[in-house]
């Protein structure tokens, strides 16, 4: 999208808070996972609490970070912030998963039960996150930030023009989808290591010529959080939550499955 003209004010149709599509009637969309959990006892089981208060500080000061932050322009990152949001935008993790099963300690079956628990504590991350989103239906930064005059927060003001780093995703914000998923994986991996601080290379998936990161596992999930900031399309609140219900998707998969389980 052109910069260089006026651009036309983003509103929607929804309430203050609520996600929903531009006035304009372009289509929205629900953050759809319609799948059965494998290990949750439904897609609700690990429902958050609702997102901040629209007239709470904590709103105001993590809308303000984003709107500094995950600006296309005048942005306040530096340049390693700018390409950490689209490093992070899409990661094959798979190649983690296959150097701990390369290990010489490991076991065809042992490796089986590992590939199943990865596998589906990321379906099951992505179910509880779908199921989060749909039900609150929060605003992105994109609306909260050029519709701060409906907010009710004396704190915030409106910015007709800002515009994300990155597309913002059609469907709603809270939680942070990346951040579940990261976080249920990462947790799932780092119970069969020995060492927390070892570290893995990663290409990104979507910044092709940018050199490979030497990250460990906590790295892995700090830094998905933060390139949701840096891309303009979550909140820091949305992303703590989100790593917080990912932990706990790994939590109820590593029960179930786990050596100890058999």
């Amino acid at each position: 999208e052109r910069l260089d003209r006026p651009l036309a004010p983003f509103r929607t149709a929804a309430p203050a808070g609520v996600y929903g599509p531009p006035a304009t009637g372009s289509a929205s969309r629900d953050f759809d996972w319609a799948l059965s959990p494998w290990v949750l006892a439904t897609p609700d089981a690990l429902r958050p609490g609702p997102p901040p208060a629209l007239t709470s500080d904590r709103y105001r000061r993590d809308l303000d970070e984003v709107r500094r932050f995950g600006t296309r322009s005048h942005s306040a990152r530096d340049v390693r912030q700018t390409a950490t949001a689209s490093f992070w935008f899409f990661i094959d993790i798979n190649p983690v998963l296959r150097e701990i099963c390369a290990d010489p300690a490991s076991s065809p079956a042992g490796n089986a039960r590992l590939y199943a628990m990865f596998y589906m504590a990321t379906d099951d991350a992505w179910i509880a996150s779908a199921d989060a989103k749909n039900h609150y239906q929060f605003w992105r930064p994109i609306t909260g930030i050029r519709q701060a005059d409906r907010d009710g927060n004396p704190a915030t003001s409106p910015d007709a023009s800002w515009l994300p780093l990155l597309p913002t995703p059609p469907h709603p914000e809270y939680p942070c989808a990346h951040c579940v998923q990261a976080a249920a994986q990462a947790a799932v991996l780092a119970a069969e290591l020995r060492d927390p601080e070892r570290q893995f290379t990663l290409k990104s998936s979507t910044l092709h010529d940018a050199p490979a990161r030497r990250i460990t596992l906590a790295d892995y999930v700090r830094e998905t959080s933060l390139s949701r900031i840096y891309a303009g399309a979550h909140y820091r609140f949305s992303n703590e939550v989100g790593e917080r219900m990912g932990k706990n998707v790994a939590a109820a998969v590593i029960a179930r499955w786990s050596k100890q389980a058999f």
